[in-house]
């Protein structure tokens, strides 16, 4: 299978965030009739809408464990970097591939937390986690990101014919990057700072400045992901 060449079709695309993903679905595979793009926060959702000036997408507020649409009703189902966003991705996933056509594709995206990355790629993952544990303390479920081997494993255990699976490493030409390093470590300070306005534990704070340490004297590339697709 691949993800480049195969039919999408009617492409439902779960937790969607402002779209990025599906950006990137349509600048590789112009094989698509429509996207209907969902996600639960609504302030996403409204600023998709916003960007969006293209006919065949529509962003919708909708909730991933209940969704509103028929049995079989989509060519392809995509969910990209969200699945451990997800108390129980596990049903998400059967919700997913029950309004998967037969024969139709799931695509699962994800970055992982794998211990033999480089200190760089490293870098991602502990911003990555110290964020999703800034989201936990402000009352949102956020877990760290999959080991591959578990996020296989996961789409395994679902009722799939066939199932295919890619591990990337996107390294980058420039680690060290002037224009990436700043950026982060923005990202750093600013939650920082709502982390003091907020009053949560001072041992966050510690960890940021550990992580923006990290990000300095390792530089910064995207950390391993993995491409599963199956086939229901």
């Amino acid at each position: 299978m691949n993800i480049e060449t195969i039919n999408l079709g009617k492409v439902l695309d779960i937790a969607t965030g402002i779209g990025q993903f599906v950006k990137y679905l349509q600048g590789i595979n112009k094989n698509f009739e429509s996207f209907v793009c969902i996600d639960d926060d609504e302030k996403m959702i409204s600023e998709a809408n916003r960007r969006n000036n293209n006919e065949k997408v529509t962003f919708k507020h909708l909730n991933a464990y209940h969704l509103p649409f028929s049995d079989e009703s989509y060519d392809t189902v995509s969910i990209s970097n969200s699945l451990h966003h997800f108390e129980n991705p596990s049903l998400v996933l059967s919700e997913a591939i029950r309004v998967l056509r037969r024969g139709g594709t799931l695509i699962i995206s994800e970055m992982c937390r794998d211990e033999d990355q480089t200190d760089s790629q490293k870098s991602h993952i502990l911003l990555h986690h110290w964020t999703a544990k800034f989201d936990r303390y402000s009352g949102k479920h956020h877990d760290d990101t999959f080991l591959s081997e578990q996020l296989i494993a996961l789409v395994n255990e679902q009722n799939l014919s066939k199932i295919e699976h890619k591990i990337y490493n996107n390294y980058s030409a420039d680690k060290f990057n002037e224009e990436v390093i700043v950026s982060y470590v923005k990202v750093i300070d600013r939650l920082t700072s709502i982390i003091a306005i907020k009053k949560l534990p001072n041992i966050l704070i510690e960890e940021g400045q550990q992580i923006k340490g990290h990000i300095i004297e390792h530089g910064f590339e995207p950390a391993r992901n993995v491409l599963i697709m199956g086939v229901k």
